[in-house]
This record gives C-alpha cells, sequence and structure tokens, in this order.
C-alpha cells in the first residue's frame, strides 16, 4: 500500500495548477456542450474523450513503472548486498 501513496504523491507534485486561461478554456467548452452541441457532436467528442483517457491512463502506468524500476535501481545502488562467494556458500551447507 505505501508504494501506491508514494505513486500518488508523486503524481500530485508533477501536476501544476491550471492557468486562468485554460480554466476559462474549459468553461467555455462546457458552456458549449450543454448550450450548443448536439447529440452527434457529443457523441463523437464522448468517444475522443474516451481514447484520449484510455492513452493517458496507460501513459501514466508506463510512467510510475519506469519511476518504480529507477527507484529501485538507486535503492540497490546505495545499499549493496554482497554475494557470497561459492567457497564461502559452500563451507556453510557443509557447516566447516
Amino acid at each position: 500500500m505505501e508504494n501506491l501513496d508514494e505513486q500518488f504523491i508523486l503524481l500530485d507534485q508533477l501536476m501544476e495548477p491550471a492557468t486562468m486561461e485554460q480554466e476559462l478554456e474549459l468553461e467555455k467548452k462546457i458552456l458549449w456542450f450543454t448550450e450548443g452541441a448536439s447529440k452527434e457532436q457529443l457523441i463523437k467528442h464522448c468517444e475522443a474523450v474516451e481514447r484520449s483517457f484510455f492513452h493517458q491512463s496507460q501513459f501514466t502506468a508506463n510512467c510510475l513503472k519506469e519511476v518504480a524500476r529507477c527507484k529501485a535501481k538507486i535503492a540497490c545502488l546505495e545499499n549493496p548486498v554482497r554475494q557470497p562467494t561459492f567457497k564461502n556458500w559452500l563451507r556453510k551447507v557443509l557447516d566447516l
């Protein structure tokens, strides 16, 4: 669960707040949807939104996997684990 929490914290840090212009553009689109769009236009828009959401979700998931892989690599470099040699392993197994 901790890993998931870390991923959400990372996403939150990566998000920048929308500019005033972006917020106004969004409101303009919403107004068009509610007052001026035809049924066909709304259907096409919904299809485009679903495709975009799918691709953005895939992209985000792939980025989080890559971040996790990089964090694991860094952890391994910072805290290397010594692998026992065959000779030492054999001594332990044979209790010498």
